[in-house]
């Protein structure tokens, strides 16, 4: 058991840099550039200076200068949307919230996935159990964007238990 995890955990960085290069990849296969957003037509002359002070000439300059800008400094660079900040700065501010959010969550779902399994299991074959299995099924069947709007219609408007911003 002990020699899986070990093989697991020294695949982990592995499979995250596969991860990272097939994404990367996809972007630069896919029509348009980040550079170009909008509906307006940017500038031949800025357009060339943005690729520039990004290395992004060539998918080959641009794959070898970030992952190794990420791996020996931890600088992701930039960031193109929000021009003050980098994208260090705005991963230092969210992810704690998120790491909050998603604790929150995670620990909502344990206590209701082992009580809601707990009485499916102790009356097998009874309402519980059918209540149970159907609301496992929707939840795994619904799209997360579909449940989220969901629960914030619920939760905001019927039962005005949270405010809406």
């Amino acid at each position: 058991m002990g020699k899986m995890i070990l093989i697991r955990v020294l695949q982990f960085p592995l499979v995250l840099g596969v991860i990272y290069l097939i994404t990367f990849l996809l972007v630069w296969v896919a029509p348009g550039s980040p550079f170009e957003q909008s509906q307006r037509k940017m500038d031949p002359a800025a357009l060339e200076a943005l690729k520039v002070r990004f290395h992004a000439e060539s998918t080959a300059s641009f794959l070898g200068y970030y992952p190794m800008r990420i791996l020996l400094h931890g600088d992701f660079g930039p960031s193109l949307q929000y021009k003050e900040w980098s994208v260090n700065d705005i991963m230092r501010s969210a992810l704690p919230i998120s790491v909050a959010l998603g604790m929150f969550a995670l620990t909502i779902a344990v206590i209701a996935g082992v009580a809601i399994g707990t009485m499916a299991a102790v009356r097998r074959g009874g309402a519980t159990d059918w209540f149970g299995m159907t609301l496992t099924l929707v939840g795994i069947s619904l799209p997360s964007f579909v449940a989220a709007a969901v629960l914030l219609i619920v939760f905001t408007n019927k039962l005005k238990w949270f405010p809406v911003g």
